[in-house]
C-alpha cells in the first residue's frame, strides 16, 4: 500500500499529464488514500477533468472537490 505522500505525488503527476488542466494552480492533500482538491478553476471542465485524473490514480479512495471556480 502507498504512503499517503506517495499517493500525493501521484496525484500531482496524473494532473500535470492532463494538458487542459492548469496543475500548478490545484493542492493536493491527502489522508488515509481519500484526496482533497483545493485551488482554483477556471471552467467546470478543467475542475472536472481533474477530479476524474484524481479518481484515475490508483491506490485513491475518495475525491473531494473543493476546487472554486472563477471565471
Amino acid at each position: 500500500m502507498k504512503t499517503d505522500s506517495q499517493l500525493q505525488q501521484d496525484v500531482m503527476v496524473e494532473l500535470k499529464w492532463e494538458p487542459a488542466v492548469h496543475a500548478v494552480q490545484i493542492d493536493v492533500e491527502v489522508e488515509g488514500g481519500d484526496v482533497a482538491l483545493t485551488g482554483t478553476m477556471h471552467s467546470w471542465s478543467e475542475r472536472d477533468l481533474a477530479t476524474r485524473s484524481a479518481w484515475g490514480t490508483a491506490g485513491v479512495r475518495n475525491v473531494v472537490d473543493k476546487m472554486n471556480l472563477v471565471y
